[in-house]
């Protein structure tokens, strides 16, 4: 009897008057491929219910039922290169697998790389243990060739893993010039959750702590009290309060406040609300307090402006600190 590789299920028109079941083998080409039809006759309604097209390759090893090393070695190679080969199956996981590559090269940027290789060296583990176990539940020898792949597979995500391991401990400032490879993998399952920690505080760092500092320097500006310019009665928010620095701040005092609040506040970071609004008073207050014809004019408005909010016990040191 020929035995049954692949099923396809179809419906005809055409209804048998017998209930007898017809079954025809018919060789086709010189593959020795031959074509079985069963033709089941629903009893009940007088029509045909499928029809079953049974082939079969009396010379394809791979379903023949029993164990060919030749079969099991082609599946093990196919899961050696199935980290690769899958990424090129369809446009879908290509997109997935460079998105996992680039999330990968992110962490191990943020020393999150000792972490990664240990989460590589048990999910190939978890790989072998399950290839074992197909092996060992397999029903018949194709079943022993199939599991082949999953230790393929497994034997690709150790390898990656244990090869990684000195890298990725050097992304997280650890030497490993003497250091074996075992020893590697060792030390990243040691180095796992400090790698996590000290990765997190660095995203933490990277985008949230800037969006923190942003809106506490947006308040702050809001709160920036205004001065009134001595010549020409324009009232202006003090820049010397907008940038965060003092009135005898150096040039490059305010060149670092400034590019800091420019950072913080750039539109396209989109960190809070009205970015733009706050991005446009830095750069005027910086040019006004950078222009020297502008500077000491506005430093007089901000210290006749201090001036007048100071204790009449303490004038005439301010007067003395606006004359020097």
């Amino acid at each position: 009897m020929l035995s049954s590789t692949t099923t396809v299920t179809q419906r005809y028109q055409n209804t048998f008057n017998n209930n007898s079941q017809q079954r025809v083998n018919t060789p086709v080409d010189s593959n020795n491929v031959y074509y079985r039809f069963e033709h089941f006759l629903n009893t009940q309604t007088g029509k045909q219910s499928k029809d079953e097209i049974i082939i079969t390759n009396p010379a394809d090893k791979s379903n023949d039922g029993k164990f060919s090393l030749t079969e099991a070695a082609k599946n093990f190679l196919k899961g050696l290169i199935s980290p690769v080969t899958s990424l090129f199956k369809s446009i879908k996981n290509f997109v997935i697998g460079s998105a996992m590559i680039a999330v990968g090269v992110a962490l191990c940027a943020f020393g999150m790389g000792p972490a990664l290789v240990a989460l590589g060296v048990v999910l190939g583990a978890l790989q072998g243990a399950k290839s074992i176990y197909k092996m060992v539940t397999a029903k018949n020898g194709d079943g022993v060739e199939k599991a082949f792949f999953d230790a393929g597979s497994a034997t690709a995500t150790l390898s990656l893993s244990i090869m990684g391991a000195k890298s990725a401990l050097r992304s997280a400032g650890i030497e490993t010039t003497k250091m074996l490879h075992r020893n590697a993998v060792v030390n990243c399952f040691k180095q796992a959750s400090p790698a996590i920690s000290k990765g997190t505080s660095s995203i933490k760092a990277a985008f949230i702590k800037p969006q923190s500092e942003a809106i506490a320097n947006a308040t702050r500006i809001n709160n920036a009290p205004k001065v009134e310019m001595l010549n020409s009665s324009k009232t202006i928010t003090n820049p010397y309060k907008i940038l965060g620095i003092k009135k005898n701040a150096s040039n490059q005092q305010i060149k670092e406040a400034y590019r800091k609040l420019a950072s913080l506040f750039h539109p396209d970071k989109k960190r809070i609300d009205d970015a733009g609004t706050y991005f446009r008073e830095v750069s005027e207050a910086y040019h006004l307090i950078s222009d020297a014809a502008k500077k000491p004019d506005i430093d007089l408005a901000v210290g006749a402006e201090s001036l007048l909010q100071t204790p009449i016990t303490l004038i005439p040191q301010a007067v003395k600190r606006i004359i020097d």
